[in-house]
């Protein structure tokens, strides 16, 4: 009887490895007994032996077996293991064992036991008890349960997405924990929307009873729907999804029409046919990413969005930006949105900022940039001004080739495609560098590049390896290939710093370098970019300290610490044998840490025994734009309670309401701590600083404590700054058209004229210049102009514009850089040549161009 058990059929396991049969065997084996213990009628050995002739001859069959057994349960039972099945078929995120159980009992008038919940699976489902998890038995169950029509991906998520909305419509929180929050909870903020989508695919739409749920959950309005506790709770918690989850919600929750991005960007039309049934008018909204809903589901590899939204809006000619948008998509899907766009595009849509969007595409871009090129070449005429209708094409500038030389993963074979359609090979020295600092293949790509410049010297040895060790992916071994291919080199301070920088190669690159010269001095700019480096400071500060025992840090590289760095390096620094005292400069540095502020606050608060939390550690905290929200919670538990109001002053309301990423997070907080209404501390400096900063929802707290004719124009000003960074030339144009003020910076400086420069919208840049009524020479608070920000991004397009007005490329920052030296420090070939064009003509002003010297020292200034 067990060598019966033992043997398995025939079939494609003979390639698996040994420690993979012996374990499918066993499992096998498992699974026949099972099967024949499921099975009243055996009584006696014999009749055992008598069914182990019969039974399956594959696993796959074993699992047919034992899953007909579940379906053939009484109903509640075969409800509660569909539920358990397809949530560990599809969860996101592993669950406690007991919210998992919480979720798949809904509905049913008890809470079922964890010895249940396993009976009615049949074996298919385990309990981990050391992660106090459920799983499915094997990797091989997951496989079979996604082959059925009953557990199939679709089938999964639509059972998933509708327990995620019942939870939410309930306004449960099960079972209690410390934040409030359960991670079953939070898993229903975060996830429902991604499993409503993947309900959508491979579907006609979703199910009836899952959109049932999505129209009650999305239909009501009033302020305590569950929709609207949904998006106040996803304010507090979209941090701590993973990235790409991060990013889609982002653009949701920082948006005034909710809706219509959760439809576009997580691709669910059953949202925007609703909106189109009420008659909204959605495909001109932005968010506050600067997004349409066309632009999101482009990005988001949306092919029916898409698709439905030019169905409905026939008469729309695709931008600029929508195809840029579609040439960054790394989806499947993205050949059939791009080309779906290309036929409802403009000749000139396709720009060389949309073919440098396609060769930065790590994914696709090799393919998307054939669909451009082949798209361009037949709308346009390769030489002269016009003939028959069609544009020349414009040369592609150097920056396309440069972004296709930081393309690690397709890269040459981009750069071989812009050269056929250029007409000729031509390597430049942005190319080189780009190939050296970027991540992925890099080398095979710089000895690619190499070859094609018949190793001339386009770039001096010193430039490269400053190129290299900044490389996040491949420092220390691009830095060998090049070392081998020039020979010895004199590492630069500079390049020190970059290395000491890097957040993923640094240890292993700054190690290679101290061994090739033999040490270099440990000052405190190299320390400063150390304690910076988040990730991995720590080690390399560890290992600076092992080559100088005495390294001495000062108090303001303690403060550099607490601003940017990690509590390990802290904790470093604090335990060296310097004595360091924790002061109040030290915690309004932390406060101010944009990756680890809340964890940072709560180290120096328990290590320094406590602290007082005072107005200027309340401001710093509600500046920080990525951690601000953390911090302020953090600060509040500490205090054990709501914050003082006497430190909730007008000046911390009018950072917060500016706070880009948790603006009314924060504003909310603030008003609910602060106990009531003060026109003194609620005055309009804090309402036009929400609509400087173009934070709609922030704007709405205010709705009803100020006079209709000041909201009315505050209102007006938000649109306009959301236009400005959206690059919505249409609402710009109305704006401007209504008197709206074009020139109204926010509280850190940033006009609109600087937004648009900073994002590369050509049109807004033109329509805000044309209306003369904007300083082309105005800095943000770090001194930085537009002409900085257009250059630092490579927006040639936007420089030539800003030059044109008069824009200085001499005028320093906060920081003595200017935008030549930006544009240089950032490989920004095309923009470097315009401005060094710019420079040349201002013969009146005696500018002299600064000079790249063998070994640039990292603080050189731009023009004299």
């Amino acid at each position: 009887m067990l060598k019966e058990c033992e043997f398995i059929p025939p079939s494609n396991k003979e390639k698996e490895k040994s420690s993979n049969r012996t374990a499918i065997r066993f499992r096998w084996a498992s699974l026949q007994i099972e099967y024949l213990c499921n099975q009243q009628r055996i009584k006696l050995a014999e009749d055992v032996e008598a069914e182990l002739g019969r039974l399956p001859s594959t696993l796959q069959e074993s699992y047919a077996n034992i899953h007909g057994t579940i379906r053939t349960q009484a109903k509640h039972s075969r409800s509660l293991a569909k539920r358990t099945l397809a949530w560990l078929v599809c969860c996101q995120r592993p669950l406690p064992s007991s919210d998992l159980i919480y979720a798949v009992s809904l509905g049913m008038r008890r809470k079922v036991g964890s010895h249940e919940l396993l009976d009615v699976c049949r074996n298919l489902v385990i309990l981990d008890q050391e992660q106090d998890v459920f799983r499915l038995a094997h990797t091989s169950v997951r496989e079979y349960l996604e082959s059925t029509p009953d557990c199939c991906l679709s089938k999964s998520h639509s059972v998933v997405a509708g327990c995620c909305l019942d939870l939410l419509c309930r306004g449960v929180v099960w079972p209690s924990s410390p934040d409030g929050q359960s991670a079953l909870h939070q898993y229903a903020v975060l996830f429902w929307p991604g499993h409503v989508s993947l309900g959508e695919t491979g579907q006609d739409g979703l199910d009836k009873l899952l959109s049932a749920k999505l129209s009650s959950f999305i239909s009501h309005r009033e302020e305590s729907s569950p929709y609207l506790q949904w998006l106040e709770a996803c304010e507090y918690c979209w941090l701590t999804a993973p990235w790409p989850l991060q990013t889609k919600l982002r653009s949701v929750i920082n948006s005034k029409s909710t809706l219509v991005f959760l439809g576009s960007v997580f691709g669910i039309m059953a949202i925007l046919e609703y909106l189109m049934a009420c008659k909204t008018n959605f495909f001109h909204e932005t968010n506050q990413v600067g997004d349409s809903p066309l632009q999101a589901a482009a990005l988001n590899n949306h092919f029916g969005v898409v698709q439905k939204l030019l169905d409905w809006y026939p008469m729309y000619l695709a931008t600029n930006c929508d195809l840029n948008s579609a040439a960054q998509n790394k989806g499947a899907k993205a050949t059939e949105i791009l080309t779906r766009l290309l036929q409802s595009a403009e000749p000139e849509a396709v720009t060389n900022a949309t073919l440098k969007c396609a060769a930065l595409n790590l994914t696709n871009g090799e393919k998307l940039l054939e669909i451009l090129l082949e798209w361009r070449s037949s709308q346009h005429f390769p030489q002269g001004e016009m003939l028959d209708g069609r544009l020349s094409i414009q040369p592609i500038d150097k920056d396309t080739f440069r972004a296709a030389a930081s393309n690690g993963e397709q890269g040459y074979a981009i750069i071989k495609a812009l050269w056929r359609s250029n007409g000729h090979r031509t390597v430049t020295t942005g190319m080189i560098i780009a190939a050296a600092m970027t991540e992925g293949h890099d080398r095979a790509l710089l000895k690619h590049l190499w070859v094609e410049a018949n190793g001339s010297q386009l770039v001096t040895g010193q430039r490269i390896v400053e190129a290299a060790v900044s490389n996040p992916r491949g420092g220390r071994k691009t830095l060998q290939v090049i070392w081998d291919t020039i020979g010895n080199i004199v590492v630069s301070k500079r390049a020190i710093i970059s290395a000491t920088s890097n957040a993923t190669d640094g240890l292993e690159t700054i190690r290679f370098i101290w061994d090739k010269t033999g040490g270099y001095p440990l000052d405190e700019d190299v320390l400063n970019a150390t304690v910076r480096n988040f990730v991995h400071g720590e080690k390399i500060l560890q290992f600076y300290i092992s080559k100088d025992s005495y390294l001495h840090f000062s108090d303001q590289l303690c403060r550099d610490a607490a601003s940017n760095g990690s509590k390990a390096i802290m904790e470093t620094i604090l335990g060296h044998k310097q004595a360091i005292s924790v002061d109040s400069d030290i915690f309004l540095a932390a406060a101010a840490n944009r990756h680890y502020g809340s964890e940072m606050i709560e180290f120096l608060w328990h290590r320094s025994g406590g602290f007082t939390v005072n107005e200027e550690l309340l401001l710093n905290a509600v500046r920080n734009r990525e951690n601000g929200k953390e911090v302020v919670e953090m600060l509040r538990n500490l205090n054990s309670g709501p914050l003082p109001s006497s430190i909730i002053t007008s000046q911390v309301f009018r950072a917060a309401a500016a706070n880009e990423f948790s603006s009314y997070a924060l504003v909310s907080r603030l008003l609910e701590d602060a106990g009531k209404y003060d026109t003194a501390t609620i005055c309009p400096s804090v309402i036009e600083a929400a609509a400087t900063a173009g934070q709609e929802r922030t704007l709405a707290l205010f709705q009803q404590r100020f006079p209709d004719a000041v909201m009315e124009n505050m209102n007006l000003i938000v649109r306009f700054c959301n236009a400005a960074k959206a690059g919505s030339e249409f609402e710009t144009q109305q704006l401007l058209a209504a008197g709206v003020n074009p020139d109204l910076p926010n509280i850190h400086g940033a006009t609109p004229l600087w937004q648009a420069a900073a994002r590369g919208h050509v049109a807004i840049v033109r329509a805000l210049l044309d209306t003369g009524r904007v300083d082309v020479h105005s800095q943000t608070e770090t001194g930085r102009t537009s002409l900085f920000i257009a250059s630092q991004h490579g927006w040639s397009a936007v420089v030539a514009l800003l030059l044109e007005a008069g824009a200085n490329p001499c005028t320093r920052d906060r920081y003595g850089e200017t935008a030549i030296l930006v544009a240089r420090e950032t490989n920004q070939e095309t923009v470097l040549a315009l401005l060094e064009d710019a420079v040349r003509l201002r013969t009146e002003e005696k500018v002299v161009l600064p000079q790249v010297t063998e070994v640039e020292e990292a603080n050189q200034g731009g023009c004299q």
